[in-house]
């Protein structure tokens, strides 16, 4: 009993021990990658800097995007096809002939209109007379697009009384992020998306709802996208408060120049810095403005 005692112990201790390394093991080789992903983004920041240091004038203050900017369709086009999105072509290999790459298919969750194609009926007929009849189909597919929709919402709310003409009280207004305002969260959401992420400003979105015979000053829209970041502030504080509790953080900081803006000239300076979480599957990604630069 003492000897079976004993091993046991011995085991249990053994168990532990290799529970301990594994776990130490694990924490170096996480530490082991996160070293690595900022050496290689250490070496392209380095990179950058002598490409903007020694290499030519062209090189520092043009980039591949800007000098294609006007001419992007032609450059595009003489590239050569994704495989992965390119038509059915073929391929001619010593010994045969075979088929090279296969357009993606299209998303299944894209709404289909189905066009169906029929001969003439004078042609559904066989050269011997006999008539011919639909045995099938091969189908086909084009991708359609169709310009951003508007369509209005009406609220009618009841109004109650205890006869015709003797008002009582009248049904509460459905909750609104712009309360009197016309825009719901669909339009508020496209609105920040065009401006922010793909870079619309204010004024072209004003001659976009103009095309459609709708008056949407660009004022109304920098109200409103002031109006939503206020409302998101509780959501941007709680980002803020994990930034700080993880382990890996970075920051950046750059000069912007705001051209109007109350008691300040269009030439000072101003401040813009960006805190992230560059690893893990959730990311966070907050942005800072500041008139006065920030302080380590």
């Amino acid at each position: 009993m003492l000897a079976s005692g004993l091993l046991f112990t011995e085991y249990e201790n053994l168990r532990l021990e290799r529970e301990a390394l594994q776990s130490r093991l694990d924490r170096e080789q996480e530490k082991l990658k996160l070293l690595r992903d900022e050496n290689r983004w250490l070496l392209e920041q380095l990179a950058e800097l002598k490409r903007a240091k020694f290499g030519k004038k062209s090189e520092r203050f043009e980039s591949a995007e800007q000098g294609c900017l006007f001419n992007e369709a032609e450059v595009q086009s003489k590239k050569p096809e994704n495989p992965a999105q390119a038509e059915d072509s073929d391929v001619q290999v010593p010994g045969h002939t075979r088929k090279r790459g296969h357009r993606k298919p299209l998303p299944k969750n894209l709404s289909r209109e189905v066009v169906k194609v029929e001969l003439p009926i004078e042609e559904q007929v066989a050269e011997d007379g006999t008539p011919l009849k639909v045995i099938g189909w091969e189908i086909s597919e084009k991708l359609k697009y169709e310009p951003a929709k508007t369509s209005v919402i009406e609220y009618h709310r009841a109004k109650y009384g205890v006869d015709v003409g003797d008002y009582v009280r009248t049904a509460p207004p459905v909750p609104s992020l712009i309360p009197k305002g016309i825009a719901t969260p669909e339009l508020l959401a496209a609105i920040i998306v065009g401006k922010y992420a793909d870079g619309l400003p204010l004024y072209r979105m004003e001659d976009i709802f103009a095309r459609q015979e709708i008056e949407l000053g660009r004022t109304t829209m920098a109200r409103w996208i002031i109006a939503v970041a206020e409302a998101c502030q509780p959501i941007w504080n709680v980002l803020s408060e994990k930034w700080r509790e993880s382990f890996y953080v970075a920051c950046d900081e750059t000069h912007v120049q705001v051209l109007k803006e109350n008691g300040r000239k269009a030439e000072q300076k101003s401040w813009m810095l960006v805190r992230s979480t560059p690893f893990g599957a959730k990311k966070i990604v907050l942005f800072d403005y500041s008139i006065n630069q920030f302080s380590g």
